[in-house]
């Protein structure tokens, strides 16, 4: 009777465990998270484990279940880490009653969901349950560098044109100024009028 009574003690400990990890989810944990290429960031777990508790373990799940990352276990103080796809660097790390991943060398292909996976192994019965569903977006600042040189290659080669077309302008306008001018005559010479005159002989003087 003590027996059962100490085992129903024990699911009530892991219940309460799931239920607290669960509100503090909603809380504390952010729902998106932007990541830059071949950078690195953090996903934080909180699971405020109870004493009576002896081994756990806290896996970082993407996309589904099936796809574990790493996992960080805990049995009587003493952690232990695994890797457990070579493809993805992921280093779990437990602290205060929260297990924290850190991804590094992110890639356009790590953007996807993320998520715990908190499993309880001792005492009895097993529990398992999921918290901190986090969408994680790793935003190619490359392609961004790239488009926006591109970008302003385009500016540049657009403001070339114009100039050259105001130019063009310019000297068309000061071509056809100068061409009337030639052509056209001054206004001295409009209003000049040229009178022949002959010529004055000279008077003698009689000679007495």
């Amino acid at each position: 009777m003590a027996s059962m009574q100490a085992i129903l003690k024990l699911s009530v400990s892991a219940i309460s465990l799931f239920c607290m990890v669960g509100a503090e989810h909603t809380v504390s944990s952010p729902q998106v998270i932007v990541g830059f290429l071949n950078g690195q960031l953090n996903l934080s777990c909180q699971h405020n484990t109870s004493q009576n508790i002896e081994e756990f373990n806290v896996s970082l799940l993407k996309m589904n279940a099936s796809h574990k990352l790493c996992e960080l276990t805990w049995q009587r103080g003493k952690v232990e880490t695994k890797r457990l796809d070579t493809l993805v660097d992921c280093q779990p790390q437990y602290v205060n009653n929260c297990t924290v991943f850190t991804l590094s060398k992110l890639q356009v292909k790590d953007t996807a969901s993320y998520s715990c996976l908190v499993e309880i192994n001792f005492p009895p019965p097993y529990l398992n349950f999921i918290i901190n569903k986090t969408y994680v977006y790793i935003h190619d600042s490359e392609l961004q560098n790239c488009d926006l040189s591109l970008q302003m290659l385009w500016i540049l080669l657009f403001a070339v044109a114009m100039i050259c077309v105001i130019l063009a302008i310019i000297t068309i306008i000061l071509y056809l100024q100068i061409r009337l001018k030639k052509q056209d005559p001054t206004p001295y010479e409009q209003n000049s009028e040229y009178m022949p005159m002959a010529a004055v002989t000279k008077a003698r003087h009689p000679v007495f």
